[in-house]
């Protein structure tokens, strides 16, 4: 192998099936309408949750960065897309916890 083909190789790896990072990845428009019915109490309860499953889907999405770093890098290049992304996932979940979060400022400043 020569260098250029080397260097190609080492381009594409690093490029083709990428799985983002969770902190790369922006939120998804959440309507905070949607959660407008809930009380400050139910808000907080909520916004736990989501920050719980934003949490457990970062992780997942880490692991699944690495291993597809790892496919690229010791299978084929480009295996690492066969990897799971959760970028929608995640994106959808920091939406959720953007329209919360609007809630209770608006509504909910003391406790929230």
């Amino acid at each position: 192998m020569n260098i250029k083909s080397i260097v190609l190789a080492a381009a594409l790896t690093t490029t083709v099936g990428c799985v983002s990072s969770p902190s790369g990845i922006a939120p998804s428009f959440v309507d905070p309408q949607g959660y407008a019915s809930l009380t400050c109490e139910e808000l907080i309860a909520e916004k736990g949750s989501a920050t719980q499953e934003l949490a457990g889907l970062s992780d997942k999405q880490d692991s699944a960065r690495a291993r597809a770093t790892a496919y690229n890098f010791l299978l084929i290049v480009g295996s690492g897309a066969l990897v799971k992304d959760r970028s929608d996932e995640i994106g959808s979940t920091k939406g959720s916890l953007a329209a919360i979060d609007a809630n209770l400022i608006r509504r909910c400043s003391s406790t929230g």
